[in-house]
């Protein structure tokens, strides 16, 4: 592993999926069965990411931090190019279609708490930091230079 092939799309990618893990242990939801006497109360009545988000959207936000770990796994592991870019494709994709999905569900819904729009914020940064590898195609690195092979003569020119 070398931390220093990391560029800004893997760092802001990885972090931000570390982040979201962290912010799903944070309140998310007031429970929709309390009341509203019950949440006034400290901690009372309410629900973390892992509890209100639902299986399915659970999944799709556990989907898009393993692939913005795999980003950052993939291009510290020194891989081949293929193999980075196809991470970082699919850390964009699937992370704006999440965002999207995750975006209509935190603002729609009227009893959404501070961790649940920590969660979006993280969850944008993820296909940011996935656009933003794409992007960078690095040329001036040194393990980016073309190789220096020996020359071979020319062939004669009666050939």
């Amino acid at each position: 592993m070398d931390l220093a092939r990391l560029r800004l799309g893997e760092l802001l990618s990885g972090a931000a999926a570390l982040a979201l893990l962290v912010t799903l242990f944070f309140d998310w939801n007031r429970d929709s069965g309390a009341g509203r006497a019950a949440t006034r109360v400290a901690g009372a009545g309410t629900q973390s990411g892992w509890s209100s988000l639902g299986v399915v959207m659970l999944a799709l936000v556990l989907i898009t931090i393993a692939l913005a770990l795999a980003l950052v796994s993939a291009t510290a592991g020194k891989r081949p190019a293929a193999i980075t870019i196809g991470a970082a494709v699919l850390t964009t994709g699937a992370g704006v279609v999440v965002t999207l999905v995750l975006a209509l569900r935190v603002l729609f819904l009227d009893d959404s708490l501070g961790g649940a729009y920590l969660g979006l914020l993280f969850m944008v940064l993820i296909p940011v930091g996935g656009w933003i590898a794409m992007a960078d195609e690095r040329t001036d690195a040194p393990y980016s230079a073309a190789p220096d092979l020996p020359r071979r003569p020319a062939p004669p020119a009666e050939a």
